[in-house]
């Protein structure tokens, strides 16, 4: 009977809780956790995420990050509605360089790659242009993984 009024009642466990944290620690992107807030009503998990990334990300970077943090979420708790906002974290630094050259580029790919497979190809694009490029001191390439 406890089961039953808890579903009913609109709270959420622990180990639900537990299950999203660990499922947002384990993406490929640094990201800080602002916020976690979880119910649960009628079976279903609800969770609202706040994350900060790097304050210079562009927003195609931010969509890769909450799309990686909602899939991980929902693997780990299926059937949840899971809403991700990300903001800028200044604690994480920037990788602007306000002098001399500087390469931003977005490296878009299909659904057939993992956010892990985009960054690998992204860090091999900058390691490239810098060494054919040595007078560009800060490459930024972001992943646009839908």
């Amino acid at each position: 009977m406890r089961g039953n009024v808890r579903v009913l009642m609109d709270s959420a466990s622990g180990p639900a809780e537990q299950t999203a944290r660990a499922a947002i620690a384990g993406i490929d992107e640094t990201v800080t956790l602002s916020r976690l807030r979880m119910r649960e009503s009628g079976g279903r998990h609800f969770v609202d995420v706040v994350v900060g990334v790097e304050p210079d990300a562009d927003l195609a970077h931010g969509h890769a990050v909450a799309s990686a943090i909602e899939d991980a979420i929902a693997r780990d708790l299926p059937g949840s509605d899971v809403v991700v906002h990300v903001e800028p974290d200044t604690a994480l630094g920037s990788r602007h360089v306000s002098h001399g050259p500087r390469a931003v580029l977005t490296l878009c790919l299909g659904p057939d790659h993992t956010l892990a497979q985009a960054r690998s190809l992204a860090d091999e694009l900058e390691r490239q242009i810098k060494a054919e490029h040595p007078d560009v001191i800060d490459v930024s390439v972001h992943t646009d993984h839908d």
